[in-house]
Formats: structure tokens, C-alpha cells, sequence
């Protein structure tokens, strides 16, 4: 591989993710993160556009990819993340995100990133290890793998389904979820720390997919952010006509938790996400 031309779509890239956003400092996690070491095998004119790559297909249908770069950044700013954060991944796609996300929290912070196909996780170790992460000493399973690298936050790949709490931080100030759901994992919402944002893409009825950014507020998530989206479908337990999104906000409860029942309400086996209109200015 050609490291001069692959840096030469590096910048090609970062200029055009820049005329997309505001400067940030996900944006400056990007630069430092070139997007083709998380590409082996893949073509840099590729791997430099800003669209998703496929990476793992199933009788021709994509599986896992690696998310398009400016839908990631929108994604993380809405999650809200910072430094110091606690932050949880569902999907680890090529651990690209991740360790935008590592850069983002800086050394005091940390990522878990999960996936239910080990090859999948081994796959985001591997790249993670050739971009100079180390695994930590004393990690006790194959499942469970920490690595550090100066400058970053801890990452932690673990292999097992999102739906399935994890136990490797009590909460965390954001959850990103990268894969399409039909319904809000319980222990996402019982792991999110009070005010902490949960974004994903899910799908209210067929044909109809929307990225939701929530925030937690007592025993309900509200939404901040909804817009039309599409992505690939989660794996394990929880695998339209343009709408003005601004005019509504989400709700999910739980099933034991109250709600505005005269609401419009879409039932899924873990909440009840209820549709209300708000004043828009």
C-alpha cells in the first residue's frame, strides 16, 4: 500500500467532512484516525469516500460494515460524548469507531465495544493491535479483551449479544448502538447514567427506520434528535413518507414503568415508545 496516497485521501476526506460540520473535537479524533487501517484489503479510493464500506455479507446482504464517516461523527456529537466519558458501543464493525470514540474521551475515559460475531471482535482486535494498541495484562478471557494506548481511552472488546447487560462499568455516559433495532435493549436504559444519551437507529414500522437520539430523564428516554435513516440489521435477541421529525418527540418506557397511554403508542416486548407533537419555533 501506497502511505502517501492513502494519507492523500486521509486529507481529501477530513477536508470534506469539514465543509459537512463544525469544527469539533470529533473532528479532530477523525484526523488522527485514518480511516484505511481499519480497511485492510479494501481499495483506498474506497475506503476514502464518504459512504459505508460493507465488510462482512450474508447471500449477498451486509451484515456489518464500516459506517459512513459523516453519519459517525453526527452520531457521536449527538451521543454527546466528552472527555472523561464512559461510553458503550453496540456493533464493533472494524473497531474504527471505537477508536475515534478512545481519542474523543481521552486517556480518562473509556469505550466498551460488543459484538455477538467473534469473528467480528477478532477482527476489530486485530486492527486495533496493528494501529498500536496493546492488550492490558491480565485479561482473563477470550470474551473480554482490554487495550491501551497512550493518548486514547482504554478500549474493551467483548463478545457477546448487545441485548445482554454488561459488566465491565456499573453505567455509562453514552451508548451508541450501530446496528438497526426494533426495541430498546432494558439494560441500555438501566445502564445509562442519569442525563446520559443513547443513540440508534430503529425501526418504528416497516419501511420506516429512524435514528433517535434519546436522553435519559428518571424512568423514561426522551428524544432530542429523530431523522430517517438506514443501517444494517442487529443480530441476536433484538434483531415511509417524509416526516417533519422536529414536530414530535419519542418516548420509551419500560413495560412496568407509567405512560401517556392516549399517546400514539408503538408496542415492542421491552417498552412502549410513544409519539407526542411539540411546539417548534
Amino acid at each position: 500500500m501506497n502511505e502517501q496516497s492513502a494519507m492523500e485521501g486521509h486529507r481529501r476526506l477530513m477536508a470534506e467532512l469539514r465543509t459537512l460540520l463544525p469544527p469539533s473535537a470529533i473532528l479532530d479524533a477523525f484526523d488522527e484516525v485514518p480511516r484505511h487501517r481499519f480497511l485492510p484489503g479494501v481499495a483506498l479510493e474506497e475506503s476514502y469516500r464518504n459512504r459505508s464500506v460493507a465488510t462482512v455479507r450474508d447471500e449477498g446482504k451486509a451484515v456489518s460494515s464500516c459506517s459512513q464517516p459523516s453519519w459517525v461523527a453526527r452520531v457521536i456529537g449527538e451521543a454527546g460524548v466528552a472527555t472523561g466519558q464512559r461510553v458503550l458501543e453496540i456493533g464493533s464493525g472494524t473497531g474504527w469507531s471505537a477508536t475515534i470514540l478512545a481519542r474523543v474521551v481521552g486517556p480518562c475515559g473509556s469505550v466498551v465495544t460488543v459484538d455477538i460475531d467473534q469473528n467480528l471482535v477478532d477482527m476489530t482486535r486485530a486492527n486495533l493491535t496493528k494501529f498500536g494498541f496493546a492488550p492490558v495484562s491480565g485479561n482473563l478471557s477470550e470474551e473480554e479483551v482490554r487495550l491501551d494506548k497512550q493518548g486514547f481511552g482504554r478500549i474493551t472488546t467483548l463478545c457477546q449479544d448487545g441485548f445482554v447487560p454488561t459488566t465491565i462499568e456499573p453505567v455509562y455516559h453514552a451508548i451508541m448502538v450501530t446496528a438497526m433495532c426494533r426495541d430498546i435493549a432494558p439494560c441500555w436504559h438501566q445502564q445509562l447514567a442519569e442525563g446520559g444519551r443513547l443513540v440508534l437507529p430503529l425501526t418504528l414500522l416497516p419501511g420506516l427506520s429512524v435514528m433517535v437520539a434519546f436522553a435519559k430523564r428518571a424512568d423514561r428516554l426522551v428524544s432530542r434528535h429523530i431523522e430517517l435513516c438506514k443501517a444494517v440489521a442487529l443480530r441476536g435477541e433484538g434483531a415511509h413518507e417524509p416526516i417533519e421529525w422536529r414536530h414530535f418527540q419519542l418516548e420509551a418506557f419500560l413495560h412496568d414503568n407509567a405512560g401517556a397511554a392516549e399517546q400514539t403508542v408503538v408496542q415492542r416486548r421491552h417498552h412502549r415508545l410513544v409519539f407526542s407533537p411539540v411546539e417548534c419555533p
